[in-house]
């Protein structure tokens, strides 16, 4: 979290450090900016998240689109007023169009 500017638009929460690199690579330029934590439903605390809603105009989740990362992003919208980014269920299907399995 060092990394982070002193005050930006946006931070996103994601589950993995791949998608908080991708957002960061493709958004950071426009005020957008993520971390990433594995297991973010057991590793948030009320004193992380004032901390990040201290650092961002606007604080989203946006986890795994499993069953898992459904039911934690509820979960976490429940225990601290978080809004959630869902991307569309289509996206699961896409490494099955790649490798054909």
């Amino acid at each position: 979290m060092d990394q982070l500017p002193h005050f930006c638009d946006v931070i996103i929460i994601t589950e993995g450090y791949k998608d908080c690199l991708s957002i960061v690579s493709n958004y950071a330029s426009k005020g957008i900016y993520a971390i990433g934590l594995d297991q973010a439903a057991t590793k948030l605390n009320k004193e992380t998240i004032s901390f990040l809603k201290n650092r961002c105009k606007n604080l989203f989740l946006c986890l795994d689109i499993d069953e898992a990362g459904l039911k934690a992003s509820e979960q976490l919208k429940d225990n601290f007023g978080l809004n959630s980014i869902l991307l569309p269920k289509e996206l699961l299907e896409i490494p099955n169009r790649i490798t054909g399995k």
